[in-house]
């Protein structure tokens, strides 16, 4: 068979949109090295990283390590607990690099003062009873970027989590230039706020958030570094910087806080790296574990992780990509999305553990997410949260897709644990009325149907 050469063009433009391991072709060298406390000891466990890439590696009992880099990954810092980041420089030749860390410095952290409660009740809310699938929420435009035709302009939401807050729900999701906040799970209202640190960024990508007291904290994805901030008054829209700058490569962040006031880092999106795991302060949230590699992809093992519209392609490495954590009855369900966001396969899978760094082990009804098929399709990187009666929902990105592969919707399922402890997401009637967390009943399912299918219309004009 003969190939043209712009066959061959558009065939490498689709294979560069993807990472995929290193190769031969693009990769310097592998470097290596040691890493040890300022007296010499060697430090197992560190972590060795490349400056905004998911590139990094831990170290062994020996303190080593070997770490391949490509063209440009110059920037190469460490992170041990206890200890002040490391940032080096490499020369471009340079094999063999030994890093020190030294201790870190006592942290003085300002009190903040104390908040107001907010009146959440709306009299002159309407009230509804049911929703529909995809959620009907004002999504944003997203015309910001080259993804789609001139004049092609399109709605899109992605990598959705909900939580409770002052006894209303609130919805974050990927570029939206602000949050959705609700009574009953049907009827959302917008607050713009934005969180783009330079007039050039995006909006928050792929939104992390947790309550701790009366103060709501958030953050979004990042490789270089972004503020966690926190508001006790989000119907305002304003907000204030906990911190200025985080210091982890956390893509696909979920932030967890433990029953016992520890709180957790789960992040990473990449078809080459696993999801990564790591407690953080709660003063400065910065890293004070052990970073652990907590779930990766076996698309031989798992079908439906395989890449691919129909999970059938072998060749392009699947996408683990949006962690969250659900602690259930002493339990921890560490969630994730796999293989790809584009695809009706895509899906949310759950693995559980007795600790929240793990180990985990791979739950045996997976994914606990999935719904190929119907008018909405996929239901993966989403995010497991209680209503007010303390009943489960599971809240996942679905693809619409009529005017670009990365148009996609917001949807909601009933979630939950069966008698075994087993995660599940009840999607079968995912496209139809569902009754909404104002129902105390454990069927949501309406029995409503769509009576004008494949019905005659008829028409009339004056």
């Amino acid at each position: 068979m003969v190939v043209s050469k712009n066959t061959r063009i558009l065939i490498f433009a689709i294979l560069s949109f993807f990472t995929f391991p290193a190769t031969a072709g693009n990769v310097i060298k592998e470097i290596e090295g040691t890493v040890t406390d300022s007296s010499g000891a060697p430090l197992e466990g560190a972590t060795v990283m490349i400056f905004a890439s998911p590139r990094h590696c831990n170290t062994d009992s020996r303190g080593h390590y070997h770490l391949e880099v490509a063209d440009g990954d110059d920037h190469v810092y460490a992170y041990y607990p206890g200890m002040e980041f490391a940032n080096i420089y490499r020369k471009a030749e340079q094999k063999e690099l030994n890093i020190t860390l030294i201790k870190r410095k006592a942290l003085t952290v300002n009190n903040r003062k104390d908040a107001l409660n907010t009146a959440w009740y709306n009299p002159t809310q309407k009230h509804t009873t049911t929703y529909c699938n995809p959620l009907n929420i004002e999504y944003n435009y997203e015309p910001y970027n080259n993804n789609v035709k001139a004049h092609g302009s399109f709605r899109s939401a992605a990598d959705p989590m909900a939580l409770i807050y002052k006894n209303q729900y609130l919805l974050f999701a990927t570029n939206q230039g602000g949050y959705f906040y609700s009574d009953n799970l049907s009827d959302w209202q917008f607050r713009q706020s934005t969180f783009q640190r330079y007039p050039t960024d995006d909006d928050v990508c792929a939104p992390a958030a947790f309550v701790s007291g009366d103060t709501l904290f958030y953050t979004g994805s990042t490789y270089e570094g972004l503020p966690v901030w926190y508001s006790t008054h989000p119907e305002t829209g304003r907000w204030a910087r906990a911190i200025e700058k985080s210091t982890l490569p956390s893509w696909d962040p979920c932030l967890f806080l433990d029953d016992d006031g520890k709180l957790y880092l789960y992040y990473g999106s990449s078809n080459d790296y696993p999801i990564k795991a790591v407690q953080l302060s709660r003063e400065d949230f910065a890293p004070i574990s052990k970073i652990k590699d907590v779930v990766q992809l076996y698309p031989k093992q798992h079908g439906w992780e395989r890449f691919g519209k129909n999970n059938d392609d072998s060749i392009i490495p699947p996408f683990v990509e949006g962690a969250y954590m659900t602690k259930h009855n002493g339990k921890y369900y560490l969630q994730y999305g796999a293989p790809g966001t584009e695809f009706k396969t895509y899906a949310d899978g759950v693995y559980v553990g007795n600790n929240p760094l793990g180990p985990f082990t791979y739950q045996k009804a997976n994914p606990f997410s999935y719904k190929p098929g119907g008018f909405i399709k996929g239901s993966g990187h989403g995010g497991t949260f209680q209503d007010m009666k303390g009943n489960y929902w599971h809240v996942s990105t679905c693809m619409l897709s009529q005017k670009y592969k990365f148009e996609r919707r917001i949807a909601l399922y009933p979630a939950g644990f069966d008698q075994d402890n087993i995660m599940y997401c009840s999607t079968a009637f995912g496209d139809y009325p569902t009754r909404n967390a104002e129902y105390s009943g454990k069927d949501r399912f309406t029995g409503w149907m769509l009576l004008s299918y494949h019905k005659p219309i008829e028409v009339s004009s004056t």
